[in-house]
């Protein structure tokens, strides 16, 4: 598992919070681009078979990989899609689901898209 941080153009203190994860993840602080933009600096830094982004407001639980991960053992899995619970500024569960979905891709399908191009919706 590797893990890619990218700072894309942020304004808030996320420099210092990322600056610690320095040697312990691929940090690439730039210029606001967009989603889009933080995607296609990323994927190249990436060396994974599987890929997965996080928003800044999102997190994993502790078992969601191994849960994920099983499924691509199948050659023909292109993408592995999960619902998000909504949760407060606590972190407390609000009892709702998100309609947006969490998202992890098979690199192999990502590589003939490659570069992305425009605004894609699904990954806001």
């Amino acid at each position: 598992m590797e893990l890619i941080v990218v700072a894309d153009g942020s304004t808030d203190n996320s420099r210092e919070i990322i600056q610690p994860f320095e040697g312990k993840a691929k940090v690439l602080f730039k210029e606001n681009g967009g989603m889009v933009s933080a995607v296609n600096a990323a994927f190249p830094l990436s060396e994974g078979e599987i890929i997965c982004f996080l928003d800044a407001d999102d997190a994993f639980f502790p078992n969601a990989f191994q849960t994920f991960v099983q499924t691509f053992e199948e050659p023909s899995v292109v993408e592995v899609d999960w619902p998000l619970k909504v949760v407060d500024e606590a972190g407390i569960h609000t009892g709702k689901i998100a309609k947006k979905a969490g998202h992890a891709w098979a690199r192999w399908a990502w590589g003939m898209v490659f570069p992305f191009q425009g605004q894609r919706r699904d990954m806001e």
